[in-house]
């Protein structure tokens, strides 16, 4: 077997500078793990969960949503650094640049607006809002006029062009069962857990209002069951119904800093 040398020394001398990259950046947590991220760090704020880029390719726009400050980082692509940060009373997680690239349109929160913001000499500023409602307790959302039976754990929906039909792919399916047994049969893909839990894919016509109503009756029967109190139960129905048997709960668990922490707060 012959072996391109010029190949072979490209994949080295590129996992080795890769390699130390990321022994250059490594950190280690509070539980012992290690993080080693590839590329140039940045520090944004508190909880980043979205990311948008301008249509014109100069902008990338940051949400941070957490519980210190909120707010908006404006980055310019092309220099590979951040211009602009502007906070916000409450903010999550949507996003949006108009179509010439020079406004950002930002969720506000449950204040119930969107911010609307131009960028002036690459910086944000603010020259619009758009009321939907009233601030927080009001509530503005849709309200949910019925529930669709799915597999367990939907994580997404889709609905097709013509808008009769719902796609919907679930994380779990319809669940793990026993991994063994009189009557299971071992699939192709193994036993392990991983292995027999499998994701699930629906498509399902848009009902009319019967049948959504017969729909959000299978929901709860599926979902809710009543029980009468007995001795038997070891946990009581409602706090104080009855006297449970057990007297005490050990919680064994790794000593690390992360656990004593989490007790602390």
């Amino acid at each position: 077997m012959k072996m391109n040398l010029k190949h072979l020394f490209f994949t080295v001398s590129a996992f080795f500078a890769i390699n130390c990259q990321a022994q250059m950046t490594q950190t280690q947590l509070p539980n012992g793990w290690k993080l080693s991220p590839i590329g140039k760090q940045i520090p944004l704020e508190d909880l980043p969960l979205n990311i948008i880029i301008s249509p014109n390719k100069k902008y990338a726009a940051i949400t941070n949503n957490g519980q210190s400050n909120q707010g908006i980082h404006l980055f310019d692509l092309s220099k590979n650094q951040i211009i602009d940060y502007v906070t916000t009373p409450k903010s999550w997680y949507g996003l949006a640049f108009s179509g010439d690239s020079q406004s950002l349109y930002a969720s506000g929160g449950n204040d119930n607006w969107i911010l609307q913001y131009k960028i002036v000499t690459n910086k944000l500023k603010l020259v619009d809002s758009i009321s939907l409602g009233a601030k927080w307790p009001v509530k503005i959302s849709p309200t949910t006029t019925g529930l669709i039976p799915t597999g367990w754990g939907p994580t997404r929906v889709a609905l097709s062009n013509d808008e009769k039909h719902l796609y919907i792919t679930s994380c779990r399916g319809l669940g793990a069962g026993p991994n063994g047994g009189k009557h299971f049969k071992i699939p192709k893909q193994g036993t392990y857990i991983g292995d027999v839990q499998l994701g699930g894919f629906q498509d399902v016509v848009i009902p009319d209002n019967k049948r959504l109503a017969d729909y959000t009756k299978m929901v709860l029967n599926n979902t809710y069951t009543i029980k009468e109190q007995t001795d038997s139960l070891p946990l009581p129905v409602l706090p104080g119904s009855n006297k449970s048997p057990i007297k005490h709960i050990v919680y064994i668990t790794k000593e690390n800093r992360q656990i004593h922490r989490y007790r602390e707060e």
